[in-house]
């Protein structure tokens, strides 16, 4: 009975199937070492609907500006090969997956051929992006706080496009409401998102201060996922879990 193996030569497509892919991959040295793994497919992700999270944020960056240019090229390029790509996912990619240097360009789109568009009247000189910083290497990099405001500020409906949209800050929020339901039988989502659950009273710091901190606390986590860290010499100043 033969196995159900290929050792492959030369790039050949790998089709997917009911079961997870998993390939070897081997490596034998000059000196005797020899090494071996075993890679398997990841689970599959679902699909974000870029509609409901309104518009994204594409940020490029570079060594200069004739590099930055170049990389503005290569997602053009990209995003006309690959048109069913999600914008949420392309925005992520060169967010968090990336290293960033000194020339940085930065737009906003709502879907994948809006930003094609304005990366491309960009190269074309015919529109300006909405952030374009093209600094000198060496710049001292700066150092990032966070300011949380108190009371005074809230209002009916704040965060709530972030609760439907982003699941971090979503699960923080959920994660308040669940201690806070210990002590009160007020639900917190409801008090920060329904007007039709809101008094004058509503507003006593009773209910605002810990409101406040849960939307402050989710906002902070949210950053950190997203690699935005307030500066600190001591990491234990930080937000953690």
């Amino acid at each position: 009975m033969e196995a159900p193996l290929e050792i492959p030569t030369k790039l050949v497509s790998w089709p997917r199937s009911s079961s997870p892919r998993i390939a070897g991959v081997s490596s034998f040295g000059f000196s005797g070492t020899n090494a071996h793994v075993i890679i398997e497919e990841g689970p599959g992700q679902t699909q974000t609907d870029a509609s409901q999270r309104g518009s994204e944020i594409l940020c490029l960056s570079a060594r200069s500006k004739l590099a930055l240019m170049h990389k503005a090229r290569e997602i053009v390029d990209f995003l006309e090969r690959e048109p069913q790509i999600g914008l949420p996912e392309v925005s992520c990619a060169l967010s968090v997956g990336r290293k960033h240097f000194p020339h940085r360009l930065s737009m906003t789109g709502k879907d994948i051929h809006s930003v094609r568009q304005e990366l491309q009247d960009w190269l074309d000189k015919k529109t300006k992006p909405a952030f374009l910083s093209l600094k000198p290497s060496g710049i001292k990099k700066r150092k990032v706080a966070y300011l949380f405001s108190g009371l005074g500020l809230q209002h009916t409906g704040t965060g709530k496009i972030l609760y439907e949209t982003q699941q971090v800050f979503r699960n923080s929020i959920d994660r308040c409401a669940d201690m806070l339901s210990r002590f009160s039988r007020r639900s917190l989502q409801a008090f920060l998102f329904n007007e039709e659950h809101h008094s004058e009273a509503d507003y006593d710091t009773v209910y605002a201060q810990p409101a406040l901190f849960a939307l402050q606390y989710a906002l902070a986590k949210m950053l950190e996922k997203w690699g935005i860290l307030p500066f600190s010499k001591h990491p234990f100043h930080r937000v953690h879990s």
